[in-house]
């Protein structure tokens, strides 16, 4: 194994070798030995001279007396003389990607790809050698291979005999190898009619195939393009960098008849929706197919530029009809810039609710405010995840003044307390939930964290006054953690949780004497000190939501998977997470949930997830099952959750035993489908453990 670790060292090492000629790079594509790596004749008088020499000494000597009047004969010249580099060096990237382990092919795909990015000529005599890397038998060494391939196809042209190998990928079982491949074509330029003709052929073909391609197809028409089909984004880009090829095909494609007319087509019909997405991105650059497409496309054009603007463009000779007739279609810029400041514009209403000194007036407002922001996610797939986050900030604080209010008009203990649980667990979701949220916000949900525990250790000892035995030591838990807290986020606590601090440790110390703390008083604290939203929020609208998307199974199967009780059983998961990094697929996990109200948690192994892009990974995995024997079928539901962070918590005491409070610190929390939606990402599996047969 040492061996081969070398030689997958040296394969790698390959790729750091940025400043050598092209010569030398050509060299490593071919082990024969090519012209411009052997020595010529120099100009250098010394040279000539030491040449002449050499000729002449061998002339002049004789032979060794086997043969009578033989000269001696003359120094035969090893090829290895005359070359500038190794015979044995020769064709290193061939040899490499040649290799029987996979380690070393792998790193060899890495190393030239590496090094053909930036070398136009170079990237061209590689793109056969890697497009050779797609027939190889492991799947990783396939998806490398297409990742390194991406980048140079832009420096050449895919020709017939090429597009034979590479789109052999389309048929792969793995759906991240395809995807990758689908990314690869849209960056291509193809060699002529007939190479575009058998690409769309073979997308369109992979459409039928594989049911997991067409789920994201389904989602694309009926929510409004929020998980876009690759394969609707790859036809797209061919047909923008192909318009003048694309002219010949409209007729085929769309199946029309020079003489008779035909039936409309349906938008629902995923095969004719991929080939009108390819054919208007031509006629965004190729005006004379306008003139070939019936009137049902044009009135199809109209609908997907407003629902799927990001994968339909603008086609003028369209619009110029639409602006003739009266009909204006609204550009996406606009309507994003529109969005934009209309999301600031609802902090700043958010800013001025927290201000509001009545409290009915502050409802009012706060009303009004979350249902523009559920429009908003709703509705505009690039500021969801904003939108989703400032929801969740806005019900922190309504619960934090609705939880105030009953407490100050005497509302039942045990409905408050359900409030604030209510609100703790908003705060837990606001706070692991998202990414690229400014720290000052963060300081804040910390802060209105902390209150809501303050203000359930107040209601607890005001339901059973015994509970004070530990209440101190409770309280400097909480004190110290919120401390901890904004020290992790470099923040500086406001004046008002500074004075509540420092007004209950004067409450604490106050009782040290007396051994007991009241409620009164810790609510009357928390009822003056108001709490505020930060001032400036500089990550809106760039915050990001994590969420996940069960690709397979797609929907709840119709007959239950039977199997021997007691005995595990495994269920396939296709899962694409979004926006999770590394310490978030730490704590990923698979929430089973039993008919009987129990569930536990499957951790997957850190070798199934598999990073597609930087915001993307890809989940393969099967979640064991285990159930002793049931009368019939029922339900599991799998489920996507994030583990949260421990912190500290104690509970009150009383007489030396713990009072059976339940923790509001919850586990877990669920991941959503989409940013647009509150929707847990979730599948329910019918299952039917049974009795095994006694043989």
């Amino acid at each position: 194994m040492k061996v081969v670790t070398v030689r997958a060292e040296a394969a790698r090492l390959l790729g750091l070798f940025e400043r050598v000629s092209d010569s030398f790079l050509d060299q490593t594509l071919d082990k024969k030995l090519l012209n411009t790596m052997r020595f010529t004749k120099e100009s250098d008088r010394d040279s000539r001279k030491a040449f002449h020499k050499s000729q002449q000494k061998v002339s002049s000597q004789w032979s060794t007396g086997k043969k009578l009047g033989e000269d001696i004969p003359a120094e035969k010249i090893e090829e290895e003389q005359t070359s500038m580099i190794s015979i044995g060096a020769c064709g290193a990237f061939v040899t490499a990607l040649e290799d029987e382990f996979m380690v070393v092919r792998q790193a060899g795909v890495y190393s030239l790809g590496k090094l053909a990015a930036d070398r136009p000529f170079f990237a061209a005599d590689a793109i056969d050698h890697l497009a050779d890397m797609f027939n190889d038998e492991i799947e990783e060494v396939r998806l490398d291979a297409v990742r390194a391939l991406t980048p140079l196809v832009v420096h050449g042209v895919l020709q017939k005999e090429q597009l034979d190998t590479i789109l052999t990928v389309l048929d792969d079982a793995l759906p991240d190898s395809r995807e990758a491949l689908r990314i690869l074509l849209g960056k291509s330029t193809l060699a002529s009619v007939e190479c575009l003709r058998f690409c769309v052929e073979a997308l369109l073909n992979c459409l039928r195939r594989f049911p997991i391609d067409r789920s994201s197809i389904y989602l694309l028409i009926f929510f409004c393009c929020r998980n876009i089909s690759r394969i609707f984004r790859c036809l797209s880009q061919l047909g923008r960098r192909h318009a003048s090829f694309v002219q010949s095909m409209v007729y085929d494609l769309l199946e029309l008849n020079p003489v008779f007319d035909i039936t409309e087509r349906s938008l629902e019909d995923y095969m004719y929706l991929a080939k009108l997405i390819f054919i208007l991105n031509a006629a965004s650059i190729h005006e004379p197919i306008c003139s070939l497409l019936p009137e049902f496309a044009v009135r199809h054009y109209r609908y997907l530029r407003c629902s799927m603007s990001n994968l339909v463009p603008d086609v003028p000779t369209f619009s110029t009809q639409d602006s003739i007739n009266g009909v204006l279609l609204r550009s996406p810029m606009d309507d994003n810039k529109e969005t934009r400041t209309l999301l600031e514009r609802s902090y700043e209403v958010m800013l001025e609710a927290s201000m509001a000194e009545s409290y009915e007036q502050r409802m009012v407002l706060q009303k009004f405010i979350l249902k523009d922001l559920v429009i908003l996610y709703e509705a505009n797939e690039k500021i969801a995840s904003t939108a989703r986050f400032l929801s969740k900030l806005m019900h922190c604080f309504t619960c934090h003044d609705l939880i105030i209010q009953m407490i100050t008009f005497g509302g039942d203990l045990l409905t408050t307390l359900s409030v604030i649980e209510e609100g703790l667990l908003i705060i837990d979701y606001a706070e692991n939930e998202f990414h690229s949220v400014d720290n000052v916000v963060l300081s804040s949900l910390a802060e209105c964290a902390f209150r809501l525990r303050i203000l359930r250790f107040a209601l607890q000892l005001e339901r059973k006054p015994s509970l004070y035995q530990n209440a101190v030591d409770a309280f400097a838990v909480e004190i110290d953690f919120l401390k901890r807290r904004l020290s992790f986020l470099e923040t500086t606590p406001s004046k008002s949780i500074m004075k509540l601090i420092d007004e209950i440790m004067e409450q604490i110390e106050y009782s040290e004497t007396k051994k007991f703390v009241t409620c009164p008083g810790l609510t009357s604290l928390l009822q003056t000190k108001v709490l505020h939203l930060p001032h400036q929020f500089p990550s809106l609208g760039k915050i990001f939501m994590k969420w996940a998307e069960m690709v397979e199974p797609c929907e709840t199967p119709s007959e239950p998977i039977r199997f021997i009780a007691g005995l595990p059983l495994a269920i396939p998961l296709n899962i694409l997470l979004h926006n999770f990094n590394e310490s978030d697929l730490r704590n990923f996990r698979i929430k089973v949930d039993y008919p009987d109200q129990t569930s536990n948690l499957f951790r997957p192994r850190q070798s199934d997830f598999k990073e597609i892009s930087s915001q993307k990974v890809r989940l393969l995995c099967k979640v064991l099952v285990q159930s002793s024997a049931w009368s019939d079928a029922a339900r599991v539901r799998l489920s996507c959750v994030l583990i949260l962070p421990d912190r500290p918590f104690i509970h009150l005491m009383q007489d030396n035993s713990q009072f059976d409070i339940k923790d509001t610190q919850t586990r877990c929390i669920s991941i959503s489908v989409s940013p647009h939606s509150t929707k847990e990402s979730s599948i329910d599996i019918p299952v039917y453990p049974m009795f095994g047969k006694a043989w």
